[in-house]
């Protein structure tokens, strides 16, 4: 058996063992947390736009949030977002206009917090 053929037959063995731990991996992760999380993430994190969104597939419904530009809080508010679906929060486009600094949005859930930023 020539070189190449070796070295051909050796990357497929890889490709499939890593394939199969690959397969392996996801099915545990999947049963360990039950499929249970949410995320939230701004719609265009490179602009001034301060939207953002809120995605749930995990089984609490009810979302508190809160806008912060540095160290003063300016806006917050209440969401609820059934399982499996996703809200779009539309902040005060007014609000980092002028502003150059950390902005920050924090999302409550239960006791699970989430917090996103972005520096203009």
């Amino acid at each position: 058996m020539s070189q190449s053929k070796k070295i051909i037959i050796l990357i497929i063995i890889l490709l499939i063992a890593s394939s199969i731990s690959l397969f392996f991996f996801e099915g545990y992760y999947k049963n360990t947390t039950g499929g249970n999380w949410w995320a939230v993430y701004f719609n265009d994190p490179k602009s001034k736009d301060l939207n953002f969104t809120i995605e749930n597939r995990g089984a609490a419904a009810d979302f508190s949030w809160e806008l912060w530009l540095g160290d003063k809080k300016v806006q917050d508010g209440k969401e609820m977002v059934v399982k499996g679906g996703k809200v779009v929060v539309e902040t005060n486009k007014d609000l980092a206009v002028a502003y150059k600094g950390k902005i920050n949005v924090k999302v409550l859930s239960n006791s699970e917090k989430r917090e996103i930023y972005k520096n203009l």
